[in-house]
This record gives C-alpha cells, sequence and structure tokens, in this order.
C-alpha cells in the first residue's frame, strides 16, 4: 500500500511538471545542482530538422549534376548554435549508457512544432556518443516571445 502512494504522489508529481514549463525547468536546474546532470542552455529558438527544407545542387564524383534535400538556414543555425554550447556531462566525456533526454523548447509563436529531432542529432558527442541511446524523453514545448531556446537535461538511466 505505501508503495502505491508513494507511486502515485510522484506520478503527480511529474504530471505537474509536465503542464508547468517554469516548474520543468526549475526541476532540471535542480536536478543538476544535485549533481544529476548538467543543463545545457540554447540560445536560438528550436527548427525542426523535416520543416522548410530546400533543395540544393551538388556535383557528383562523376561529374554529373545532382539534387539534394537539406535542412533550412534557421534549422542549420540553431545546429550550429547547439553544437558550440556547454558540455551536458561533468566527468568528461560524453555519456556511453542509456540515457534520459529531458527537453524544454520555447518557441516564439504557435507556428512552429515540438520537434526535438534536430536537438538530439546535435548533442551528439557532447552528451551522448550517439542518439540512439536515448530510451525516453520528456519534451515540453512553450510559447516565449522574448527568450526562445532550448534547455535540456541528460542523465544516464541506473539499472
Amino acid at each position: 500500500m505505501d508503495m502505491e502512494v508513494s507511486l502515485s504522489k510522484r506520478v503527480v508529481s511529474l504530471f505537474n511538471l509536465v503542464v508547468n514549463p517554469d516548474e520543468f525547468e526549475k526541476w532540471m536546474v535542480s536536478e543538476a545542482a544535485a549533481g544529476r546532470g548538467a543543463p545545457v542552455r540554447v540560445n536560438h529558438q528550436p527548427y525542426s530538422k523535416a520543416n522548410s527544407r530546400r533543395f540544393a545542387t551538388f556535383r557528383r564524383k562523376n561529374g554529373k549534376v545532382g539534387l539534394r534535400s537539406i535542412k533550412s538556414e534557421n534549422a542549420m543555425t540553431f545546429d550550429a548554435i547547439a553544437k558550440l554550447s556547454k558540455l551536458c556531462y561533468q566527468n568528461g566525456a560524453p555519456y556511453q549508457e542509456d540515457v534520459v533526454f529531458y527537453a524544454l523548447l520555447k518557441y516564439r509563436t504557435r507556428r512552429s512544432d515540438v520537434d526535438e529531432s534536430l536537438l538530439l542529432d546535435s548533442l551528439q558527442g557532447k552528451c551522448y556518443l550517439n542518439d540512439r541511446q536515448v530510451r525516453a524523453k520528456v519534451i515540453i514545448g512553450k510559447i516565449e516571445k522574448d527568450s526562445p531556446g532550448a534547455t535540456v537535461l541528460v542523465k544516464p538511466i541506473r539499472s
């Protein structure tokens, strides 16, 4: 019975974090302060790597011209800024074990999709060796016109 009450309190607590983005961000900072991961902040509006793709021409090895779909300029800028962000880990190397990925994505408008895929790719080598190590994700989107960006916390899954 006590285990059920404890579990239900944790579920309610998690639900409250999910529906309150400000509390979620405070929780990520408090987890990092307690030594359970390091938050990463990217001070640029998140973009999807799938939306607003554009076509570019390129020359193949045989000299023929080909057409390729590439990320939008906004997505490429976000990717470059994310790659310059500080590291997610504290021990000097990316996590090698499976991880949980928590992210608060702040957008200027409702028009953008809540999409963490570009952020996951951008943090490869900075937080984890490969984004295939991400086994669970908690992604929350928020409208914040004055300061768009992303706050991320990556924590290893302990067995």
